[in-house]
């Protein structure tokens, strides 16, 4: 019909209007695809020693970054997108949007504040909320938490908007705030997975992701 309607004649069987190719920004293969929060803990307790010769003993932020930065290559590849909360304490916070540019989001993760752990309720609860996607929630920390009440209201309200949020315990500390908190979220229905080894960290975490995707490829019918 839009050959009859063009100027010139048209040829029976083929069409003669000439179209515009735009590129399509959904990709991957599920019907509904889930994006991945990464709430990465750069407080002073987790420790950064970039420069260090011996890769485990660069810190426990070190192999955080390299597990966000392998979970947020995995998701991508799968269509999603990710979103950073980097923080510390109350003011040392750095957020990047849901993207699939990973430069951006390994810009996010590389910032190291060194201070208080604070959990940035307001904008955890902005990043949940920014999403109409399945998100899968993902906090990297020591979990030596200030601000343990608040932090648990906004993880809650996650756990509640996707029903998906894993906790990457790293336990290393002597620190004996964490067991309140961690007992917390288990019971609220987050997955939590304790880290003795902070090199097993990075399988750890981009384990999970894997998993989880898979589950909701599955979910969706797809094919992987």
């Amino acid at each position: 019909v839009p050959s009859m309607m063009a100027p010139g004649r048209p040829i029976p069987n083929v069409t003669t209007v000439k179209r515009k190719l735009e590129v399509s920004k959904g990709v991957g293969r599920l019907k509904m695809i889930p994006d991945l929060l990464l709430v990465i803990d750069s407080s002073g307790s987790m420790g950064w020693r970039p420069w260090n010769n011996d890769p485990d003993n660069r810190g426990d932020f070190d192999k955080a970054i390299l597990g966000g930065e392998g979970a947020a290559i995995y998701a991508i590849d799968n269509g999603g997108k990710v979103a950073v909360i980097n923080f510390s304490a109350d003011s040392n916070v750095t957020v990047q949007s849901y993207t699939n540019d990973i430069n951006k989001i390994e810009k996010a993760l590389m910032v190291n504040y060194g201070g208080v752990t604070t959990v940035p309720v307001k904008e955890l609860g902005e990043m949940i909320r920014k999403t109409k996607n399945p998100l899968l929630t993902g906090l990297m920390s020591d979990c030596e938490i200030w601000n343990k009440d608040a932090a648990e209201k906004a993880f809650r309200k996650s756990i509640n908007r996707t029903d998906n949020m894993a906790i990457f315990h790293i336990d290393t500390s002597s620190y004996g705030g964490s067991s309140d908190f961690i007992s917390s979220m288990k019971s609220a229905g987050a997955n939590i997975y304790t880290v003795k080894k902070i090199s097993d960290l990075v399988g750890i975490v981009v384990g999970s992701v894997r998993k989880e995707y898979r589950r909701a490829l599955n979910k969706n019918g797809g094919n992987n």
